[in-house]
Formats: C-alpha cells, structure tokens, sequence
C-alpha cells in the first residue's frame, strides 16, 4: 500500500534531520503567534539586535520590531565582534539560527495497524455495495 502526503515538511517531522538555509545567512524561527507561517520578509519594520532568549538563557540574534536596533560592531582578538550597545524595549518577533534539528516524530502519521484498518473497513463497504447492486 502506498500512502502520498503533500503536507510541507511532513517529512522532516517524520524522519526528522537538520534544516540549513539555503540562500541566506540565517533562518528565522517565529517568537510571537503573529509571525508563524510568515515570512520575515513580510513585515516592513523589522531590525536587527540582539536580545536574550528566555527559553535558552542566552543572548541570540534577532529580529525585533519597534525601535531601531542599537549594536555596534569592534574586533575582539582581530576578529569582528557585535555586540548590543543599549537596551530600549522593542519585541522580538523571529530568533536567528544558522540551523535546526529535528527529532524523528512517527506520531504525525496514523499506525500501520490504523491504514490497515481502515482499508479493511473502506474495502468490506465497497464490497457491500457490490453486493447490494447485484441482488437487485
């Protein structure tokens, strides 16, 4: 039996695997319920900054609406280095990240024994039917 999903990404949650960005720098991982399934591009006032992730505990890159970014950039050990240079409230709306990883999750599709039953179901129907048709 061959089951075809034309679900975006069904895949990836399913077999699980890392995603990398093909064309630009970063990928932009949604941080409020208004910017999933948008795109970064799709909002004319975003910034970049830095701000501190409160899920990880950690500075990350980002991209806040609101005020305009306050960074600045100085090379640490010959290096460039950016760091935040102020703090004015502003919301992050995507994270930055140079990749995500995702854990295999069989639990998006039904069971083999759940297909085979409903085929089974789907197929004695069909057969009723048949049945019914000709004893008329």
């Amino acid at each position: 039996m061959v089951v075809s999903i034309n679900q975006v990404g069904i895949a990836l949650r399913y077999f699980g695997g890392t995603v990398r960005p093909k064309t630009k720098k970063y990928l932009t991982i949604p941080a409020i319920p208004e910017a999933h399934g948008k795109r970064a591009s799709e909002f004319s006032d975003l910034h970049f900054s830095i701000e501190l992730n409160p899920k990880l505990n950690a500075r990350m890159p980002c991209l806040v609406q609101g005020a305009r970014s306050l960074i600045r950039t100085r090379k640490v050990k010959g290096l460039p280095k950016v760091f935040a240079a102020g703090s004015v409230a502003r919301r992050v709306v995507f994270w930055l990240v140079r990749s995500a990883t995702f854990s295999p999750d069989e639990s998006v599709l039904p069971s083999q024994a759940d297909l085979q039953a409903h085929l089974q179901n789907t197929v004695d129907s069909y057969v009723k039917l048949l049945v019914s048709r000709a004893s008329k």
